[in-house]
């Protein structure tokens, strides 16, 4: 045709170029990244199964969400952070790109350390987003606090943190809630409160129950940590850390229950702390079955007044 050159001359005289070759530009650039292993930016634009699509070098891309730079146990927790995880940038790199079939794809990777230290402040109040919820607790991810610069940081806020049930009852995955920053336990975890004016009201309530042999009630988060609760609503931690008592420790089971005594309360981290006696346990506990009260339901008493020795191979 008479007017190609001339058109062909003028898109290069203006640097015009059309939707392919742009497109073959875009798609050369992100093989170079990815051949030269560059770190490049990419935000979320849309949630969808198994993953995220985001924009990545101007292209549409995926990425799962087990190579997303923080890991969370359930495709929910993501669903309830996603409305403010997106459109932020993270950073990645480009794991691979198909422009064999009809639709091209690029799959990108994003788990290597990116974020900077998160510095928090005891008594503090940090914005949170609950990201599941549990019987006894909800669990919140105060990432959302520093914007997500700081990656992800999960604690659990008890439900008697609420002060009335109904409350913690209306609760909902997904919601944004102020939380109190009390510390970390032993295990690094975040410990979060909701009034700080409820812990001397906690405080003349535990108070009875130092030196005191009590039922605990074992539950494990969504990351398989060990949480354990005194009438299924203190928090303690075991203070003796020997390895029969780790092996033990490790082998319990969510709703287990456990003997020990009450040896002491960090009042400022509103935790008990306890002493488990496998022996004491295993002598007591037909003795005691009836002290459980409301901690457990008939069914796990029963089981309870058959398992009378506890055998562990330790």
């Amino acid at each position: 045709m008479f007017w190609n050159p001339i058109i062909s001359y003028f898109r290069k005289l203006f640097h015009f170029s059309s939707k392919k070759e742009r497109f073959e530009k875009l798609i050369l650039n992100v093989e170079k990244q990815k051949n030269e292993n560059n770190t490049v930016p990419f935000k979320v634009t849309k949630i969808t199964e198994g993953g995220f699509i985001v924009e990545v070098e101007c292209l549409k891309g995926f990425i799962q969400f087990r190579h997303m730079p923080w890991k969370y146990q359930s495709i929910r927790n993501w669903e309830a952070v996603y409305p403010k995880l997106k459109n932020k940038l993270f950073f990645c790199k480009i794991y691979k790109i198909d422009t064999s079939k009809k639709y091209y794809s690029i799959l990108i990777n994003a788990e290597f350390p990116q974020f900077k230290k998160a510095e928090f402040v005891e008594n503090n109040e940090y914005k949170g987003i609950i990201i599941s919820k549990a019987l006894f607790a909800v669990f919140i991810d105060v990432g959302y606090h520093f914007n997500w610069k700081c990656g992800s940081h999960i604690g659990m806020l008890h439900k008697f943190s609420f002060g009335e049930i109904e409350i913690f009852d209306k609760i909902e995955i997904g919601q944004e809630f102020i939380v109190k920053y009390l510390g970390v336990n032993e295990q690094n975890h975040l410990i979060l409160d909701n009034k700080l004016e409820l812990r001397d009201h906690w405080f003349e309530e535990v108070k009875a129950l130092q030196g005191k042999p009590v039922w605990v009630k074992v539950h494990k988060d969504q990351l398989g940590n060990i949480i354990l609760m005194v009438k299924d609503k203190y928090n303690a931690i075991l203070a003796l850390k020997n390895v029969k008592i780790e092996r033990a420790k490790s082998k319990l089971k969510d709703g287990e229950i456990i003997y020990c005594e009450v040896t002491g309360i960090i009042r400022e981290k509103k935790l008990l702390r306890l002493r488990w006696d496998l022996k004491t346990e295993e002598l007591d506990k037909q003795n005691n079955i009836n002290q459980l009260g409301n901690i457990v339901d008939d069914e796990v008493k029963k089981k309870l007044m058959v398992i009378v020795n506890r055998e562990e191979k330790l």
